[in-house]
């Protein structure tokens, strides 16, 4: 911003008493931005030569959703520099659920940053007692529900125990 005004900063003349602010972002697109770095971010009423040295980062955006059905049990949006590894989980727990992913059979998928990302990933239930983590690990991971379905059993057994005593007397 050169005295109020939205420019492009460029070596050269700047008349006495001009006014220079350098913002820290700069968004391109919806998709990109800088972040800059500078040793100067605001000039008022310049009134000597000034070396100001920026230095800036792309960064892209990147939204990834993980869905099982009309359900997002996977989300993330964020800001992430150029060259950056993103990683999806190939295994996700959401709920007291293990969620495998569809795309890679489980595999954790990468992708290297390189422009914005925008991404859907579909995951299924693992309905099995063990899964094996990323790391080659079994990691135990009981259904959802079964502590409901248990409870549930024992209750109805109880009734049907308490009944049979009564009926008896």
């Amino acid at each position: 911003m050169v005295n109020g005004t939205n420019s492009t900063l460029t070596s050269g003349w700047y008349g006495k008493g001009t006014n220079i602010e350098i913002y820290t972002i700069a968004y391109l697109s919806s998709g990109e931005r800088l972040i800059i770095s500078s040793n100067v971010y605001n000039i008022y009423n310049l009134s000597s030569p000034q070396i100001i040295r920026d230095y800036y980062t792309v960064q892209y955006f990147v939204n990834i959703r993980g869905l099982y059905g009309n359900y997002t049990i996977y989300n993330i949006s964020l800001w992430e520099p150029n060259g950056t590894i993103m990683y999806v989980p190939g295994t996700f727990l959401y709920d007291g659920s293990f969620f495998v992913l569809n795309e890679s059979g489980g595999a954790q998928m990468n992708y290297t940053i390189n422009s914005p990302l925008s991404l859907k990933v579909n995951y299924y239930p693992h309905m099995d007692s063990n899964i094996t983590s990323g790391n080659n690990e079994n990691v135990m991971c009981p259904p959802k529900y079964a502590l409901y379905v248990g409870l549930a059993v024992i209750i109805s057994l109880a009734v049907i125990l308490g009944v049979t005593i009564l009926v008896k007397k």
